[in-house]
């Protein structure tokens, strides 16, 4: 009997579901392909999968593999970084190795069996016996640096199938899952790797909200938005008393499970207000760093408050926890004027503890008389994030993003 081939994937993303729905919910949401003009098993262009003829030979569970890992090579952003590695001069195939060995690794851990002669980790060290290691830690980038290094001679023997690619497919073939509306037409390579990465946070982010934190999803979440900046160094003040855990160590009252230590005091917590540049000047790449400015901060502290500004102030949005980082929606996209937003800190928030502006203090009414007094007053509890001018002298606690 001939294979409905568009029933067939539909099944295998329901088993993928069952396992594993961070996953199988990723599936279901992208634009998969099928040609059989197609020699290979199966690749992805950043945001869509292909699948060629070999596909359909392989036993189930191998299908169920194959998907589940050009799934992650989408959302780790591996054809943006794979690009970004050959301007730097890295042959292809070592970024696509470096890719799989992340692929696998991350398949792997969450639960799925790796199919026999996939490369994998354990596969690179047996290469390398003993020149180097690779280790669970390393990035797609570190792991590509130490093969051009130790073994672009085995590399370059090894027939690798290449599963990363550029650009988009003349006849990309019969539709077998239509993904989300806005992505069938996507050609260029970071609107893709955007589009791929804010889908994956938000499908992660909402399982994580209902109470299912894999590993492998934590990690990969972490490495999407993660923070340049040390905020547990520079909220050091909030955190000092109490803000995130509450408590504090007090000897009046020593701990009931060990008596010769302190015990707990719990603390009202203070308010950490963000007031962040979402105007035309800040590109994406920058709003996407300023989130995970503030998913970093989240990790250090509770009762965070974000006021997006940048002609005008949007009301205030409450983080108490990483995955609320989703509640972050970016609107507006105008001019920059920061009065109204001090406006709102000042009204709602003027005991916060700390303030934190991430902007690129491209700001047209800084030099205002009522703009200046506001910053005057809250300087000493400013932290101003910039990433191209250099704010005001009157505040002394600044960070510069990009040399971080």
């Amino acid at each position: 009997m001939a294979i409905n081939e568009s029933e067939n994937i539909k099944d295998i993303i329901t088993l993928i579901t069952i396992k594993e729905p961070i996953l199988g919910l990723y599936l279901r949401r992208t634009w998969i392909y099928y040609n059989d003009e197609i020699e290979d098993v199966a690749y992805t262009d950043g945001l869509r999968i292909f699948l060629g003829k070999q596909f359909f030979k392989k036993p189930e569970y191998e299908k169920i593999s194959i998907l589940g890992h050009e799934a992650i090579h989408i959302i780790l952003k591996h054809c943006e970084r794979g690009l970004a590695l050959s301007k730097k001069g890295f042959p292809q195939i070592i970024s696509n190795i470096a890719g799989d060995v992340k692929a696998n690794q991350t398949l792997r851990e969450a639960g799925f069996k790796i199919p026999e002669g996939a490369v994998t980790m354990e596969m690179v060290n047996e290469w390398l016996r003993g020149k180097a290691e690779v280790t669970r830690n390393m990035s797609m980038e570190e792991i590509a640096e130490l093969l051009m290094k130790k073994l672009m001679e085995k590399v370059e023997a090894y027939n690798m199938i290449i599963d990363l690619k550029s650009g988009i497919e003349e006849n990309k073939g019969k539709v077998l899952n239509s993904g989300d509306e806005d992505e069938e037409r996507i050609e260029d390579e970071d609107e893709k790797a955007a589009k791929a990465e804010r889908k994956a946070v938000e499908i992660i982010v909402a399982n994580t909200s209902a109470g299912r934190k894999p590993a492998w999803a934590t990690i990969i979440l972490d490495e999407i938005l993660k923070p340049k900046l040390n905020w547990r160094r520079l909220i050091r003040k909030a955190l000092s008393r109490g803000l995130g855990k509450k408590v504090k160590r007090t000897w009046t009252r020593p701990s009931r499970k060990y008596s010769l230590l302190p015990g707990k005091e719990l603390l009202k917590s203070s308010d950490i207000v963000v007031l962040m540049d979402t105007s035309g000047s800040i590109d994406i790449d920058m709003l996407k760093q300023f989130a995970g400015e503030v998913y970093g901060i989240a990790h250090e502290s509770s009762n965070i408050y974000v006021l997006m500004f940048d002609a005008t102030v949007y009301p205030p949005v409450r983080i108490d926890r990483p995955s609320d980082i989703k509640k972050i929606k970016i609107t507006g996209r105008g001019g920059t004027m920061i009065n109204d937003a001090l406006k709102l800190l000042s009204r709602r928030f003027d005991n916060a503890e700390e303030i934190v502006i991430l902007s690129d203090w491209d700001i047209a009414d800084l030099d205002e008389d009522e703009v200046e007094e506001k910053l005057r007053r809250y300087a000493d509890r400013i932290i101003a994030v910039t990433t191209l001018l250099k704010p005001p002298g009157y505040i002394k606690n600044t960070v510069r993003l990009k040399d971080t």
